[in-house]
């Protein structure tokens, strides 16, 4: 940040900012640094972006940001001109088989649109947006950040007012130096810096697209149970199952043949777990144990098997005793 240059100035003559190309050279500038209100020379070298500066040195943290973010309001007021983003909602989950669902809606795309009027720092309700437009009977609210993010509590107030709101993200100023052309191309011709904050339009398509999946969700779920009813009682097999911890098997245990597989699989973390802790006590390889769980990539892989076979297989493959597989398999979490 200390390498940025401060791009705009307040002059004094009519309080407007502006750029050091807008103004002479040196302190017949007749400017002062939006931030500490400080005077400022106008530098117009060769070899640097021009640019203003501090005629006594001082810290001034704020000038910069302050500066980008006063002209970008003073810009959108003076054109009347505001780039909308696009209306679009999107939302997703995970169904019985593990699987993505996923639904988006486009409602309307980025657009231009011209003001009638625009208004800098007006109050609406409990709340001040940076600016205030008006388009026939219509209105809008504006926020622009440039270093800070939008604050949670001026949000909630700006969705409180129950006016369309958008914000305009000019963090890419952070680390790129800022000029009027600059700031011209990110205000008024780049759709994807901005969001809506609120439309009536963006929650309705949100409603609908959330509906959506979850009754896709809903009708796999059905779909899993149905199938799981219609599933054959499995085998009985002499594998038993431990409490977490524990060292030995019991004697006298519940068989493990009555678990079923839980609808989706379990977390990596975890897995993880469960992984160190078979390690932990058989010494078999942490890679030889990873290659079997990584190769189970859907709910859906276990559909044609019983937790039982998958643990008599598992522990040929690795060559333990049923009853390790059988405690990772609950230890995972993969049944119920």
């Amino acid at each position: 940040m200390s390498s940025l240059l401060l791009p705009f100035a307040i002059r004094l003559s009519d309080g407007q900012l502006v750029s050091a190309t807008d103004v002479p050279r040196g302190a017949a500038c007749n400017c002062i640094c939006p931030g500490c209100q400080g005077a400022l020379l106008a530098r117009q070298g060769t070899e640097r972006e021009w640019h203003f500066a501090h005629v006594q040195a001082t810290d001034c943290p704020d000038g910069y940001e302050k500066s980008v973010h006063e002209l970008a309001k003073q810009r959108i007021q003076q054109q009347k001109l505001l780039l909308l983003p696009a209306i679009e909602a999107s939302a997703q989950g995970w169904d019985a088989y593990g699987r993505l669902v996923e639904k988006k809606q486009s409602v309307m795309e980025a657009r231009p649109v011209q003001l009638d009027e625009c208004t800098k720092s007006r109050p609406r309700g409990e709340v001040t947006p940076d600016l205030t437009g008006f388009r026939k009977d219509r209105e809008i609210l504006v926020e622009i950040t440039v270093f800070h993010r939008l604050m949670p509590e001026k949000q909630s107030r700006l969705i409180e007012t129950g006016v369309p709101t958008i914000e305009i993200d000019l963090s890419v100023f952070k680390t790129q130096q800022a000029t009027l052309e600059r700031l011209d191309a990110e205000l008024f011709e780049n759709p994807r810096n901005r969001r809506w904050i609120w439309h009536p339009k963006l929650e309705e398509a949100k409603a609908t697209v959330q509906a959506e999946v979850d009754a896709q969700i809903k009708a796999v779920q059905a779909e899993w149970e149905a199938k799981e009813r219609l599933r054959p009682e499995p085998m009985p097999k002499p594998i038993w199952y431990q409490v977490r911890n524990a060292t030995q098997f019991p004697t006298e245990a519940p068989t493990f043949d009555g678990r079923r597989w839980r609808a989706g699989l379990p977390e990596e973390a975890r897995i993880a777990t469960a992984i160190a802790e078979l390690v932990s006590r058989t010494g078999i390889s942490e890679d030889k144990v990873l290659a079997l769980t990584r190769a189970l990539t859907s709910r859906g892989m276990l559909e044609d098997i019983t937790p039982t076979e998958l643990a008599t297989r598992w522990s040929h493959v690795l060559g333990l005793e049923e009853q390790e597989m059988a405690l990772f398999l609950i230890e995972a979490d993969y049944v119920l």
